[in-house]
């Protein structure tokens, strides 16, 4: 199989990769031509096409976003290493887009609720005023993804 063969673009692969991804790494445009790249625990909405994070609401990540809120995003599910082969097998999609910062309290609180369901979090549901009041939520407006994968173990053995 050719790198080539390995990109997918469907709807389902895509989705799919995105729903079982643990987190995700967010990278911003530093000023000086340098990424700044950093994990996130997220929240996925298919059908708005768009990623939902939280964050600290002053930072560098705020103070980046603000100057150029373009964004390049990564998460990956199913990674295995075969040591046997050195090589990996996984799924994976990359994409862009522009980051937002969100002002409007109920969209931040279906955020909010949104990831706490995804990762069986303990937090009160729906979230209270005073945890929307002391947190940020960024949304990602999704203008490009891609998607990629390793084959799995049997056919990386038989290479």
């Amino acid at each position: 199989m050719g790198m080539k063969d390995r990109f997918r673009a469907d709807r389902d692969f895509i989705d799919g990769v995105l729903n079982d991804a643990d987190d995700m790494v967010v990278a911003l445009n530093d000023g000086d031509g340098a990424p700044y790249a950093f994990p996130v625990n997220f929240g996925y909405d298919s059908a708005g096409n768009v990623l939902y994070f939280p964050g600290a609401a002053e930072g560098r990540k705020m103070d980046l976003i603000r100057k150029n809120p373009r964004v390049g995003f990564s998460a990956y599910a199913d990674v295995r290493i075969i040591r046997e082969k050195a090589t990996t097998t996984f799924r994976s999609v990359c994409g862009t887009g522009t980051a937002i910062i969100v002002e409007d309290k109920e969209e931040k609180r279906t955020a909010l609720d949104a990831i706490t369901v995804r990762y069986k979090s303990l937090c009160p549901r729906p979230a209270p005023d005073s945890m929307i009041n002391r947190v940020a939520i960024i949304r990602i407006d999704i203008d490009s993804l891609m998607g990629k994968y390793a084959p799995g173990e049997e056919e990386a053995l038989k290479a």
